[in-house]
This record gives C-alpha cells, structure tokens and sequence, in this order.
C-alpha cells in the first residue's frame, strides 16, 4: 500500500516538488481536500515529465492512483495501529464470541439502528441473547452463563422411527452455555438510584420479596411495569401477563402494622393472588421490549408473524435492478400523498432481519390498492409484491403492485 509519506518521497523523486510543496500535497490526500489536489495536479504531471522524463500516459496512470488513494488513506503509524484491533479485534470475534458481542452491543446500546444490527449478527452466529434477568443481569450487556440439559438420547426402530430410551441410559449430566444478558441501565424508566437499589438488594426469591426489600421511594410502580414487561422476573415463576395485572396491588408486608393484623386474624394487604393468565402472545412481548428497550430481545419483530418463516420471499439484500419480487417485512414508516394532479401516492419503510426497503405506490397503482393501504398502520407485517428499481437520483425503491396486510401469529 503507498502511504502519504511515501507520496511525499514520490513527488520529490519524480516531480521535483520542493519539500514544502510536497507537505502540501500529503495535506491536501491526509484530508481529502480535492479542490487543493485538483490545483496541484497540474503542477505534478508536468513535474514528473520535465524533472523524471516519464511518459504522459504513465504520469496520467500514477495520479489517478494518487486521487483514488485519497479517497481513504492515512499515515503509516496510523495503518499500524488500525492493523493492530483489526488483528485483536478478530482474534477476540473468533475465540470469544460471546464476550466480543455483549462489549460491541453495550458500545451501541445508544444506537437503536446500530444495536439491532450487532444483536441479529450474534444470533445469527449462534449466541443466544436472553431477556434481562432481575437477579442476573448487571448494568450493560454482559455474558451470562446458563445450564443446558442434555436432551434424552433416541434409537431409531424397524421402520427407522425414533424410539425414547430408558431413563437409566440417559445422562444426567448438564452442560454450560455463554449467553448474553440485557442489561438493566437500557430498561426506559429504570434510572440510576433505581438500579443501585435493585442490585444492592438482589438476590431475590420472588417478586413479593423484591418488593419487600426495594425501597419504594425509587423503584416506584412505573419502574416495576417497566422491569415486568421486558421478562426481568420471568424466571421467579410467574409470568408476565399475571404480573401485570396485579402488580401494582403487591405491597410491603413486613411493617408493624401489617403484623398486628396478621396476629389478630386479618389478612396481610400486601399479599395478592397471582391469576393463572395465558402468556403474552410473541407481538406482545417483543412490542413491549421494542418500546421499553429501544430493541426486541425475544426475537426480531418480525418472527411475530408466520411469513418470515416463509422461503417464497425474497430476501431485502437479494433484490437486483428490474427483479420482480414478493416481500415481507414491517411498516417503520407510512406516508400518504396526494400530487399536482391530485392522486394519491404512497410511501413505506419497510423493516426485516435481512436490512431495510424502501416502497413506493403510483397513482397508476394506488386505487387497486386502496383498501388495503387504507388498512396500514406503522408496526404491521405486509406482504409485497412488485419490481425493484434502482436510481441514483431517487434512490433505490421496491415499485408495488399488490400489498396485503398480515395478521401475526396468535400464541
């Protein structure tokens, strides 16, 4: 690779630049200054023919390679330290996924774009991303280490079906699994006396006990909402459609007062009944992780409907110029217009695991459509069919023939 100091060298050797004349022209490449490179050029390639007798063809051939180095180009001590994290950084990426990740998610944790973009890549290596955890997770996302049971081993019969095998063949043994835990500090309406209290209180053995031993002054009953519906007590038994629909009648038991009636016969206030509700469905949850979290944890939000699990659709970063196509994805965005000429036209933002898609509805096509992009709301799932195009003056958009509205999966 030629580096700007080795321009410096060039420019001299072969264009007769003076020393001063060649720093302006490092400085002109190091901050990609073209209109100063454009001033120079001349000079340069007249340089190189007068001082060096190279031929014009060969001077026209090396200052192009000087312009498209400039583009990105740095000094040598520079190169040498970006060469050194690339090495560690892939190194750490190879042998330490797990921990690679939950530092590279908690460096975004700021970024909605940016933190679902890293937590669908360390899915897609295989790292499980598990919700925060009341008694577990610290304050940014960390690596968490979790039992996974062996799964009964199976033979397979005359007819090649597979048959359990006896309880005493099986293993009891278990195995250790790197996760990585959400974090607390991400949670909205968790703010920092309210996390100091909750982790110097932990561990806790129900949510009963979590609210007997918080000071309430902090973790108020919009904190424990919020810490409810992104899965913290999940694993206390009690799951969070229950929950939340009586969390905020669980108060302190453990007052002198609440003892008194508890001596004398009368029933302790802050003790409710748990009600025995059907879990929130899978768009429920990961709404509530989307708006609490900034990101969905429980999944991508599209998996909340059948048709991401569908391979008639094309994938957004497959899709080539003048390609008909069939899409799924998420409305992130919805606009209706109407033209000069008075129709009406549409625009979406669409959202799925494989990047974003822009569509655009023509009047020519708006009034097939009608009903349906009527019907749309930010946050639901539609199925697309139409051509790709691609500009570089209106940017590249998905042209719709045809949109329905998806219902997502009931669970």
């Amino acid at each position: 690779m030629v580096y700007q100091e080795q321009v410096m060298q060039l420019s001299r050797a072969l264009a007769g630049f003076s020393a001063g004349d060649s720093d302006v022209l490092r400085k002109a490449i190091g901050k990609k200054k073209i209109d100063l490179m454009n001033k120079m050029e001349t000079q340069f390639k007249e340089g190189c023919v007068e001082h060096s007798g190279m031929a014009k063809k060969d001077v026209d051939k090396l200052w192009d390679d000087i312009v498209k180095f400039a583009a990105y180009s740095f000094n040598k001590s520079h190169a040498a330290a970006y060469a050194l994290i690339s090495y560690r950084t892939a190194y750490l990426k190879k042998y330490y996924p797990t921990e690679f990740y939950a530092a590279t998610i908690s460096s975004a944790v700021r970024n909605p774009e940016k933190l679902t973009f890293y937590l669908e890549s360390a899915r897609q290596e295989g790292i499980k991303i598990l919700h925060p955890d009341i008694n577990t997770s610290g304050e940014d996302f960390s690596v968490d280490v979790v039992e996974v049971e062996n799964e009964p081993r199976t033979n397979t019969d005359e007819h090649g079906q597979g048959i359990r095998m006896e309880e005493s063949s099986v293993s009891d043994e278990s195995k250790t699994k790197k996760v990585i835990r959400v974090g607390l500090s991400g949670i909205k309406n968790v703010g920092g006396e309210a996390m100091i209290k909750i982790l110097e209180g932990r561990p806790y053995k129900s949510y009963q006990d979590f609210v007997d031993r918080v000071d309430l002054s902090k973790v108020n009953k919009r904190v424990c909402h919020s810490l409810i519906s992104v899965g913290c007590f999940d694993d206390l038994g009690i799951n969070r459609a229950s929950l939340l629909s009586v969390y905020d009648r669980v108060g302190k038991v453990e007052n002198s007062c609440e003892k008194q009636m508890t001596l004398f016969g009368g029933g302790v206030s802050g003790v409710v009944e748990y009600p025995d509700l059907k879990q929130l469905s899978l768009k429920e949850r990961l709404d509530l992780e989307e708006e609490l979290l900034g990101v969905c944890v429980s999944g991508h939000a599209v998996d909340a409907y059948a048709e991401s699990r569908d391979n008639e659709f094309l994938a957004f970063d497959k899709l080539t110029d003048d390609i008909e196509a069939d899409v799924f994805g998420l409305v992130k965005k919805f606009t209706k217009i109407m033209t000069k000429k008075g129709d009406d036209m549409a625009f979406m933002d669409l959202s799925s695991k494989d990047g974003e898609l822009k569509v655009t509805v023509f009047p020519r096509d708006f009034d097939n459509m009608k009903e349906d992009i009527n019907n749309i709301k930010v946050g639901d799932g539609v199925k697309i069919q139409g051509k790709f195009k691609t500009s570089e003056e209106f940017g590249d958009a998905l042209i719709a023939k045809s949109i329905l509205v998806c219902s997502p999966i009931k669970d």
